[in-house]
């Protein structure tokens, strides 16, 4: 077996650096054989909106700098992977776009960069590859013509997020209480239907109930999307919570919504786990991430039967923790107003700001006679020359009428909606410059969201990086997230970076308040930060200034957790499922903080089972404890999955496995790892390429 080719962080940031995909970087199109570079860039005779440079024209939608994120991470995961002897990549890619998991397809394709040949140089000189590339006895074709040769064009189009389609979500509640709620989605649809749009959007329905749930279904058109909500009949509940998490991780595994789509859950209940390992609030979290959904919510109060919005933890953690935004209405003619929300949204948004009072705050405020509604709590909003379009949402517990937007120039906005206990502006092409929003005290409890969108979003992704020693020689392997009391290094990802001053960008990690807790040290010319992570879920926000000179702030999707211990999957360049009468090994790495010798409690679980007999219909192995015995904090665990022959009722369905992996004793949270994965139960014929 040939040794992994691991590369030095110094070279990884390099790499990094080197892709930027922004319409203007000469560095992306480098990469591209001459015909694809004119497939991608014809028909890219477009409006110029404020959000572009003007320069050399691409493909110019959300869709596209979505899909260059997740090939950059594959990028950085292809440098620390065991090559196995004949990895046919482009024909794995292939498979899994035939199975629908785009991200998958995408982080493989960064490993294809490896043996790149950059067409600008002609004829390939093996000294322009790396060294394991030289030793291969083949000619090293550009990555696109490559995978253009395997793919249909509508795969290829999909494939790197082309056309910019995409897919309208609709999670809907259809418990006895929504009737009303559903003919609001109708309405909002029909007022989709009307928006003019460069690229062509499909419908997903997931309705839940309790304790049924299922038949998700995908539409092409507005009609029969319409129809299939005219069929939904609200029924049962009664009781809160609802089986909310079901209908938000069927609409993506069964819906198979384009990366990056909107989904919007109409509910008027809070959330509850329902058939453990699969339906959780954790894995409604993580397949939302992987697919980069933002998961919004429309909540109705008008049965006043499950209290307010901001009284449900699992359903204001599942839109913190993806970039969503929460709507409280106290009547369904609220919600049929909201058309022009849902349609800023499919063109895909970003956060420029985020945050919510705390109890201790409001309690400060009311204790002294002093205070009053004149006294005010102020948050500047930064509006950039990218931006094309404000959204402006805010929830208060009392006087919601008082909360002001501010433009620059201090005039007060007209508010576009006026919700139950809160608000809404939605503002065309704003003022540049720094927007205020205005809370006096007597409104309380607060909290609010600031969106941007416009064809290109300024916005940014980023991965951490764990630094090894082996043997001689230290690396970096990227992980999800970082590890406490240690040091930590990310690299971020901006698509766009072409458009900011790079020596005036500044990272923060900022609290589920938007309050800052610490500034990171970031080297701006390899955009590569260092911190010591805290105990408590962040997010990091990323300020500086455009290249017009106008500031700019953007929040991070997704909230970070540091802990004790990392549980990674090795080999990811692979692209697995369940083979039947075969068995997939899953080869995991663990890394914590703490002693040498600690011992690891393991756990497997999967979720599909055999209608007959009710047993699992993959047969899973592992050892349940394992213990670290090598100098370094790291220990190795496989675990085997092993899928029967006669499989033929499950054939197309999924299997969710989910590994846990415990500290032993276990003091907190924090000393517990897990890892979720979702694999298609497949048998050979139906994949003859």
């Amino acid at each position: 077996m040939k040794k992994a080719t691991l590369l030095p962080f110094t070279v990884l940031v390099a790499l990094v650096l080197s892709l930027d995909f922004s319409e203007s970087a000469g560095d992306f199109f480098s990469i591209l054989d001459q015909e694809t570079a004119e497939y991608l860039t014809k028909d890219g005779t477009v409006k110029l909106h404020r959000s572009s440079s003007g320069a050399v024209p691409a493909p110019r939608n959300n869709k596209y700098l979505e899909a260059s994120m997740q090939i950059i991470r594959g990028m950085a995961e292809a440098k620390v992977t065991t090559r196995g002897r004949s990895m046919d990549l482009d024909s794995t890619i292939k498979k899994a776009v035939k199975n629908k998991e785009i991200p998958k397809a995408r982080q493989m394709i960064g490993h294809l960069f490896e043996c790149h040949c950059p067409p600008e140089q002609g004829k390939c000189r093996k000294g322009d590859l790396p060294r394991h590339c030289r030793k291969k006895n083949k000619s090293h074709e550009n990555v696109f013509k490559k995978l253009r040769k395997v793919l249909s064009k509508t795969e290829f189009d999909i494939l790197l997020g082309i056309t910019g389609d995409v897919s309208l979500v609709f999670v809907i509640d259809t418990t006895g209480s929504m009737g009303d709620e559903i003919e609001a989605a109708k309405t909002i649809v029909k007022a989709i239907a009307a928006h003019p749009r460069d690229s062509s959007v499909d419908f997903i329905l997931s309705p839940f109930s309790d304790p049924t749930w299922g038949n998700t279904h995908r539409f092409s058109d507005e009609q029969s999307f319409v129809q299939a909500l005219d069929q939904l009949t609200a029924k049962g509940g009664g009781d809160c919570p609802e089986l909310t998490f079901n209908g938000v991780i069927d609409a993506i595994e069964n819906g198979d919504p384009y990366v990056g789509s909107p989904m919007f859950v109409f509910t008027d209940a809070g959330a509850k786990d329902g058939e453990r390992p699969k339906y959780t609030q954790e894995n409604s979290i993580g397949l939302a991430l992987q697919y980069m959904i933002p998961v919004n919510f429309f909540y109705s109060t008008e049965s006043g039967r499950c209290g307010s919005f901001r009284n449900h933890d699992s359903l204001i953690d599942l839109m913190d923790s993806t970039g969503g935004f929460g709507l409280q209405f106290n009547s369904s003619g609220q919600i049929s107003k909201m058309g022009s929300v849902v349609s800023a949204a499919l063109d895909g948004t970003t956060t420029i700001d985020e945050g919510r009072s705390s109890l201790g705050e409001v309690r400060s405020l009311r204790s002294s006679p002093r205070r009053n509604s004149n006294i005010k709590k102020r948050y500047t909003i930064p509006v950039d020359n990218t931006v094309e379009s404000l959204i402006v949402t805010y929830f208060a517990s009392a006087r919601a009428n008082l909360v002001e937007l501010r433009s620059p120039k201090g005039v007060a906005q007209p508010r576009t909606e006026n919700l139950s206990q809160g608000g809404l502006w939605m503002i065309e092409s704003p003022t540049l410059g720094m927007w205020e929003l205005f809370v006096p005290a007597a409104v309380g409890t607060h909290s609010f969201k600031v969106k941007a969108t416009s064809r290109l979003n300024l916005e940014f992704d980023f991965f951490f990086l764990l630094r090894k020693r082996l043997g001689r020689r230290w690396y970096e392997y990227p992980i999800d997230y970082p590890l406490l009391n240690q040091r930590s290094t990310l690299s971020l990802v901006i698509p766009l970076q072409k458009r900011l001053k790079r020596s005036s960008l500044r990272l923060s990690l900022v609290d589920g308040s938007g309050r800052v807790i610490q500034n990171a040290n970031l080297a701006t010319p390899s955009l590569v930060g260092t911190f010591v992570p805290p105990a408590v879920p962040f997010k990091l926000k990323l300020s500086g200034t455009t290249k017009a000179g106008r500031p700019f702030q953007r929040i991070s999707r997704k909230f970070i957790n540091a802990k004790n211990v990392l549980l990674q999957l090795r080999n990811t360049q692979r692209y697995d499922t369940l083979e039947c009468g075969k068995t997939l090994r899953l080869y995991f790495v663990i890394d914590y903080s703490g002693a040498a010798g600690e011992v690891f409690d393991v756990m497997v679980n999967s979720t599909l089972k055999d209608s007959n007999t009710s047993a699992k219909a993959t047969e899973v192995k592992y050892r349940k404890t394992v213990q670290n015995v090598w100098t370094g904090n790291r220990v190795f665990l496989t675990v085997r999955l092993k899928t029967p022959l006669d499989v033929e009722e499950h054939i197309g369905k999924w299997d969710t496995i989910q590994v846990t992996v415990k500290k032993n004793p276990v003091t907190s949270e924090a000393d517990v790892a897990y890892f979720t994965e979702h694999f298609k139960i497949t048998c050979s014929e139906e994949f003859e390429l």
